[in-house]
């Protein structure tokens, strides 16, 4: 997904959440300068008053302080302030998670190397194994299930 794209989504949110008086009256979310991540693009939520007033004189909100854009699915989703000191984490989880499974899907796998990269029950990983190994299984198609697994496995949610 490119940032114009993520962007293009964002601004939808925004539009439905002052569409549907998410913002206090007189107020407007307006589209922020996002943050890119390796999976997703984070965007503050940034209010404006409708009619001019001066920042200084505005009333105090509370709330989430912004929302991410899934860069695979373009699922867009509240970022908590639990949440927002993770981002740069799962970013970096991200991009080891995506380098392994490109390594990963390029050399011939075996049984013991999954083991190595994936705490799944042997039975479970028995099976995937042998997913991966389907002749009609293309190598993006084995990048994207074994990037799906790494993740699982560092309780990242997909």
């Amino acid at each position: 997904m490119t940032l114009h794209d993520a962007s293009a989504l964002a601004q939808a949110h925004l539009q439905e959440a002052n569409r549907t008086g998410l913002t206090p009256d007189d107020y407007e979310y307006v589209l922020s300068e996002p943050v890119e991540y390796a999976h997703c693009y984070y965007f503050d939520y940034q209010l404006c008053h409708r009619f001019g007033l001066p920042e200084s004189q505005w009333e105090i909100f509370a709330g989430a302080p912004g929302f991410a854009v899934n860069r695979q699915t373009g699922e867009v989703s509240v970022v908590s302030w639990g949440e927002l000191p993770q981002l740069p984490q799962q970013s970096a989880i991200w991009q080891h998670s995506r380098q392994r499974a490109a390594e990963l899907a390029r050399t011939p796998l075996s049984l013991a190397t999954l083991r190595r990269y994936l705490p799944l029950p042997l039975p479970e990983l028995a099976a995937f194994y042998q997913q991966l190994r389907q002749p009609e299984m293309q190598q993006k198609q084995r990048e994207a299930a074994l990037l799906a697994q790494l993740l699982l496995a560092a309780g990242i949610q997909v």
